[in-house]
């Protein structure tokens, strides 16, 4: 579309001529220096020019339109802040900074862009007080190339903190992040951050149950989400008991506040895999002989993190069964950290997941293809 389409109304003419099956499964938020706005989802097409158009996590396109915005807690609040103030640089940042996710995940980057001046304001870590700002053609003067976010914020908090682990361990992470100063949410925050890396991106188990502890003490137990974050650490060593006992805490709190703030009820999900319930609908199963020892075995590249894909112990190994999108996918194990080829399919091929190669590990994975899961029996 950025290659084609120069206009919103261009880009909708793509989108009539290319209605494309994975098009469907998110939405796209478009606008052009001219006023225009749109937002695209599976349930249709919402347009506007000029004035502001909200879009959060959930579909503003469906047959409901606005009447369902308390669907996501995120709208209300953005588009409070935005009509009482207008559109402007800092109330899109006080509108970013009041509705960025810190429970159950956390928000990486955010971005403020300005089409008719084509000047960007770029946010990190959930830091709203210091935005990395520049213009587009300075960064296309600067040629085709690859940066990581976090080297473009050397002096962030989170990153001092981020270099100081990679070089010296988790606990120089957290004295960097300590000494760092600042206000205590944000000691938080980032803590939670290294933690969710820790478990979910880098896979250095060990490393995040030393950073959930150092949040633990910051927060004082008071997060609605602390039960969550214990059972994940547990689970990732070894401790499936343990984790089992704090997501059963966790889903208590989570159905006791309802849908809560829009973020879901995944400790409900992970409580039910643990405790061997097979999905209605499974369609895959993974089994890993031997490694008896290993405290945590998951299959790596079937869902957006490992952890999610973790396995369960049996009397051979390991195991579980899982409920994936029909077609080919590329998997392999990862025991303990490590990624390990599974021993049983001679079908290997490159990698074609274009993720973080330095965390990666190699880029061969073993490849099968999964068949449509038959239906659940009335």
């Amino acid at each position: 579309m950025l290659r084609h389409a120069r206009t919103v109304a261009e880009v909708l003419a793509l989108n009539e001529q290319y209605r494309l099956p994975p098009l469907l499964q998110a939405q796209m938020h478009l606008a052009d220096s001219s006023g225009a706005l749109a937002v695209i989802s599976a349930s249709g097409v919402r347009t506007s020019h000029g004035g502001s158009q909200f879009s959060t996590n959930w579909d503003v396109c469906g047959p409901s339109g606005t009447a369902r915005e308390h669907a996501c807690w995120r709208y209300p609040i953005a588009k409070r802040i935005l009509n009482e103030r207008g559109v402007s640089r800092e109330s899109i940042r006080d509108a970013l900074e009041a509705t960025h996710q810190n429970r159950y995940g956390s928000t990486i980057y955010s971005h403020v862009t300005n089409l008719s001046t084509r000047e960007f304001d770029l946010y990190y870590a959930g830091d709203f007080s210091r935005p990395l700002r520049f213009r587009l053609a300075d960064l296309i003067a600067g040629g085709p190339r690859s940066l990581l976010m976090r080297e473009l914020f050397t002096e962030a908090p989170v990153v001092r903190a981020f270099n100081a682990w990679q070089a010296s361990g988790a606990a120089a992470g957290v004295k960097a992040l300590r000494a760092a100063g600042g206000p205590p949410e944000r000691l938080a925050e980032s803590l939670h951050e290294l933690h969710w890396n820790a478990l979910n991106q880098v896979n250095r188990y060990a490393d995040g149950r030393t950073f959930f502890e150092a949040w633990l003490a910051a927060t004082g137990g008071k997060d609605p989400a602390t039960d969550f974050y214990a059972g994940l650490t547990a689970l990732t060593n070894g401790e499936a008991e343990k984790a089992e006992a704090s997501f059963a805490r966790q889903a208590e709190v989570d159905l006791a506040q309802g849908d809560g703030p829009g973020y879901g009820r995944p400790a409900a999900g992970f409580l039910r895999a643990l405790r061997g319930e097979r999905p209605a609908d499974a369609n895959a199963h993974f089994e890993l002989e031997g490694h008896h020892d290993a405290k945590f075995v998951g299959v790596y590249n079937i869902t957006n993190n490992t952890v999610r894909a973790f396995l369960l112990r049996t009397k051979t190994g390991w195991a579980r069964d899982f409920a994936l999108p029909p077609g080919k996918i590329q998997y392999a194990f990862m025991v303990d950290g490590e990624i390990l080829l599974d021993p049983k399919n001679p079908v290997t091929e490159e990698a074609t997941y274009d993720g973080d190669a330095e965390w990666v590990g190699h880029r061969k994975l073993n490849a099968t293809v999964i068949a449509q899961a038959p239906r659940p029996e009335r």
